[in-house]
């Protein structure tokens, strides 16, 4: 049977710290669900015009309530609108922002003319890019249907007011296709009826139906569909925090898959080598190898994903956080830190409640991941110095750095808990272990000279190995996969007996050994 080793600190570490990038960009986008709901920007000190907490106090009359909670419901859609598109930009890498027209200052723009300024009423929303005004809409959650909608969109009111003045329509998102459909319809049969009224001799109101259709064509061109349906613009009216902690869960979600990806490439990848060594030097057979090489794969996901959606969560709170201090913790790779002393000092509290260790033990195996989550960070910094390739570098500091660090404990631990130690030794060691701490500052220097040795030789076979393993994995290309792994096993001074899925089935029907 294997022997499955579930406590692999150091590579769970690397993993989280690999995350930093996707929780910055995660945290900033979640950051925007926050600021949409609280109404102020405390980063910049922007306060908006409203925020969804602010429009859910809004007064309503017993009399028309249906009547007030739409129209405020409009107003929460224009605010999570706003919020949802800077959300998907930031996280796209797109550097497009929407922002509500009441809250940015009054100006006339060479393409919408006047916009902005408080009580705007001719648009909603602009969207800027470069600086400049690239789209602006009118917001209308209006109507009963869409066929309802469509009809106030077209009255003689609003296209006197919009739809003649070239104003598009942002409308929910459950009435966009609806309305779409609905136009050539109502287009087609009004030009009968202008054909109709013609031979009828009724010029006049021929004209007249021309004027509609060219607006029902205005309308079709300019109509954009909003990221909110008519349900979910209620529920963000009704239930602002829930609506808030959905948006930012989604925004979680979306940096746990992307952290997954990065955990199961590290995991698997870190597990490969190590496995790949072990069958050459005839530790493990290769079928036990690949099935660890599997499980890491599977549990270094399940630590990309965890970390990073409660990290990119909480990372868009403490941004838009009232104090400095923890808007500047949260900007540093504070979040992916804790992400890591929370899941590993976890596993050591899940094992003490299941019995598996005593309360000594459980206090003893917690200080020595901190001093090696110590060191991993520190090793982190240097190896991306180092090997200046994002995230390898930072992964093979945070694993050296942690073993060194751990190591170090550990024999500094088992010296302090010999029997009948001299009291003058006991306090020699005792001073060694504080040393040890302030040590981690020389760890750097020490640890860079080892990395570039090593890494330099190296790091260009890994890196290219580890892509060619990755591609073919993802796309199930096994000859693929034998083929990077021969690449590591030649670069460690192995002999490849295979090449490809075809010599591996010769070799299993030869009388020829199968050397591991």
């Amino acid at each position: 049977m294997i022997s499955i080793d579930k406590n692999k600190t150091a590579e769970n570490i690397a993993v989280a710290r690999a995350s930093e990038t996707i929780i910055q960009r995660y945290g900033n986008a979640a950051k925007e669900f926050v600021v949409a709901y609280e109404g102020i920007d405390n980063a910049t000190g922007q306060a908006l015009q409203k925020g969804l907490k602010n429009i859910s106090g809004y007064k309503v009359n017993p009399k028309y309530e249906a009547q007030n909670l739409r129209q405020q419901s409009g107003f929460s859609a224009e605010v999570l609108d706003t919020a949802k598109k800077n959300a998907h930009n930031i996280v796209k890498g797109n550097s497009a922002r929407a922002a509500r027209t009441d809250d940015i200052a009054k100006r006339v723009d060479e393409k919408f003319g006047d916009i902005g300024g408080t009580n705007e009423t001719k648009y909603d929303q602009a969207v800027f890019k470069n600086g400049k005004i690239v789209d602006a809409s009118q917001f209308k959650f209006i109507g009963d249907n869409a066929s309802a909608c469509l009809d106030k969109l077209h009255s003689q009111k609003f296209c006197e007011k919009y739809v003649d003045k070239g104003v598009n329509f942002t409308v929910p998102s459950d009435y966009y296709d609806e309305i779409k459909a609905e136009i050539p319809k109502r287009i087609d049969k009004l030009e009968q009826q202008i054909l109709k009224n013609r031979q009828d001799g009724k010029f006049e109101l021929a004209e007249r139906k021309k004027l509609e259709i060219e607006r029902y064509k205005k309308i079709n061109k300019g109509l954009k569909r909003s990221n909110l349906t008519n349900e979910e613009a209620m529920f963000a009216r009704k239930h602002p925090t829930l609506a808030t902690a959905k948006e930012i869960a989604k925004v979680g979600h979306g940096a746990g898959l992307e952290g997954a990806k990065y955990g199961a490439a590290i995991g698997g990848g870190i597990s490969a080598v190590r496995n790949i060594v072990s069958v050459i030097s005839g530790e493990k057979d290769f079928g036990d190898a690949a099935i660890e090489v599997v499980y890491d794969t599977g549990t270094g996901a399940a630590v990309g994903y965890i970390s990073n959606f409660g990290m990119s969560a909480l990372s868009g709170v403490m941004k838009n956080s009232a104090s400095g201090l923890i808007r500047s913790m949260a900007e540093s790779n504070m979040p992916a830190q804790i992400a890591i002393a929370v899941f590993e000092a976890g596993k050591t509290l899940l094992k003490y409640s299941n019995g598996e260790i005593s309360g000594t033990e459980c206090v003893e195996e917690l200080q020595e991941k901190g001093v090696g989550m110590a060191g991993a960070i520190a090793g982190a910094e240097i190896g991306q110095a180092v090997i200046p390739i994002p995230v390898v570098g930072a992964v093979a500091g945070s694993i050296i750095g942690y073993a060194v660090s751990s190591a170090w404990y550990n024999e500094l631990k088992n010296i302090i808990n010999l029997e009948k130690i001299a009291y003058e030794e006991y306090l020699r060691i005792e001073r060694e272990c504080n040393e040890a701490i302030e040590a981690l500052k020389e760890y750097r220097k020490k640890i860079e000279a080892l990395i570039s040795k090593y890494m330099i030789e190296h790091i260009t076979a890994f890196h290219t190995a580890f892509d060619v393993m990755k591609d073919a994995f993802e796309i199930g290309d096994i000859d693929g996969f034998i083929s990077g792994a021969n690449m590591i096993t030649k670069k460690l001074g192995g002999t490849v007996q295979f090449n490809d899925m075809r010599e591996f089935d010769e070799l299993m029907m030869s009388s020829e050994a199968l050397v591991l």
